[in-house]
């Protein structure tokens, strides 16, 4: 499509959303490579299956945009504005979502792999399903999303707000994921080491072992094993 066309498509798509004069911008499977919508109102458009890898969405409004089976890889969109977007099933393989705004977002069985999610605001999207290979999620705020079935193996997670919810319960995480949620969570343990069952925990060298595997365990401290409350008595003459 060429530019002027494009531009004047938005143009009349701005009017809808200003008085539902003219129409909605709908881009339907249309080969978009590489087009040039940064800071563009893209509010609620169709964008269903269209072909816009490695175009420049940065800081594009996307608010209820329909993006589903979309090609999005090697997009630019940072601190695009994508909450409550329909992403379903879309490409977004190594697009670059920094700070990008996903509150609410579909992202059921998208493809986010190595995808650049930093600092980008995830609050409530349902990534149910989605691919999150390799992707880089530091910073990003996971706070109710929906994990169930998400694969994060080979993900960065550092400094993210992670769900304490049953929405997290089924996600595919990896050997390195695992010693950080368990590091942080034996660290907080410590706070009640004295209650029995919690000491027995703090004691298991096995859970130890794993903890102490996050790779940012030298910097946060290594965590010493408690003794056991039977250990303790016996050290204080009574029986175990």
């Amino acid at each position: 499509m060429r530019k002027n066309e494009l531009d004047l498509l938005i143009e009349r798509h701005n009017e809808w959303l200003k008085n539902g004069s003219c129409k909605k911008l709908d881009c339907s499977c249309l080969e978009m490579s590489k087009t040039d919508l940064r800071g563009k109102n893209l509010r609620f458009a169709v964008f269903y299956q269209t072909n816009l890898r490695g175009a420049d969405l940065c800081g594009a409004k996307m608010e209820g945009a329909f993006l589903r089976s979309a090609d999005l890889r090697h997009t630019d969109m940072r601190l695009t504005d994508l909450h409550n977007a329909d992403l379903r099933n879309a490409d977004l393989r190594s697009a670059d979502l920094r700070a990008a705004v996903l509150r609410g977002a579909d992202l059921r069985e998208a493809n986010l792999s190595v995808a650049s999610l930093f600092n980008a605001d995830l609050n409530g999207a349902n990534l149910c399903g989605a691919n999150l290979y390799g992707a880089n999620l530091a910073g990003a705020n996971l706070y109710g999303a929906n994990l169930c079935d998400a694969n994060l193996v080979g993900a960065n997670i550092d400094y993210a707000v992670w769900p304490l919810s049953c929405k997290s319960l089924k996600a595919k995480i990896d050997k390195r994921i695992a010693a950080q949620l368990l590091y942080h969570t034996l660290r907080a343990m410590k706070s009640c080491e004295d209650v029995r069952e919690v000491a027995a925990v703090l004691a298991s060298e096995p859970c130890l072992e794993l903890a102490n595997k996050f790779h940012l365990a030298g910097e946060c401290g290594i965590i010493e094993r408690v003794r056991k409350y039977g250990e303790r008595n016996i050290e204080k003459g009574g029986v175990k």
